[in-house]
């Protein structure tokens, strides 16, 4: 094989591995499960989170209530939020990065209509995440105007942080249903173009009458070939099973 050869063969080459992308539709073990979109990675933020929430949960609920300062629940709400939120928010990442490199034609189709939904679960569960955060901080800014000590002042991080979560997800989950909506008509164009060129022959259009009228039969008339290319037998053809 010359370069040119090469060159012909990666271009052909898929742009992305549709299991490689989905990994968690992989049948088998392999490279799939820990694949660069696999959700395995978006749980890390999650286990973060865990990590984070202990000790800040002990400091939180283990000190006196005469020595509480202000914002002494800051931390733990913040990392409660990472653990509840934080695998919904890597994993729209994933998605959007997924549907941003998918190529309808070097894919050979699009995804599963699970993975292109998938989105759209995600979006909402953040979108709840970053309000609870908000709220929480909202009623941290209040207890701080009121003078009254609750632990969630001054609040602002809160309300800047939970605003931000919501925000990205709603637009991140908007963006991916249009980017999979672009694709899947892209799809169905591809599809139609193709059969447009199958049925531009018409032996193939035979062929596709044939089955119709005879489903599960292949059968093309030795007559009907000889007219439309002389000297071609049905056994020429691809595709087609010459009539005993």
């Amino acid at each position: 094989m010359d370069r040119s050869d090469r060159a012909k063969a990666d271009d052909r080459r898929p742009a992305l591995n549709r299991r490689d992308l989905a990994g968690w539709e992989a049948t088998g073990p392999g490279h799939a499960l820990l694949g660069p979109f696999s959700p395995v990675w978006a749980a890390v933020p999650s286990l973060a989170g865990l990590v984070l929430a202990v000790p800040a949960a002990a400091e939180a609920f283990g000190t006196a209530p005469e020595a509480r300062t202000p914002g002494d629940l800051g931390p733990l709400l913040l990392a409660l939020a990472l653990l509840a939120g934080g695998y919904s928010l890597l994993r729209l990442m994933q998605l959007a990065v997924m549907a941003s490199r998918w190529d309808v034609s070097r894919q050979g189709g699009i995804p599963s209509r699970r993975v292109m939904s998938e989105h759209s679960m995600h979006g909402t569960w953040v979108t709840g995440v970053g309000g609870s955060l908000l709220l929480m901080g909202a009623l941290g800014v209040w207890s701080d105007l009121d003078g009254k000590l609750s632990g969630l002042e001054p609040g602002t991080t809160l309300v800047a942080v939970g605003a931000a979560g919501s925000i990205a997800a709603l637009a991140l989950a908007n963006w991916i249903g249009r980017a999979w909506e672009g694709h899947t008509q892209r799809h169905e164009r591809v599809q139609k173009e193709e059969r447009e060129r199958r049925l531009a022959d018409p032996l193939v259009r035979i062929r596709e009458a044939s089955r119709d009228s005879h489903p599960g039969s292949d059968l093309l008339p030795e007559e009907l070939v000889d007219v439309l290319r002389p000297g071609v037998t049905p056994a020429d053809l691809p595709g087609t099973t010459p009539r005993p």
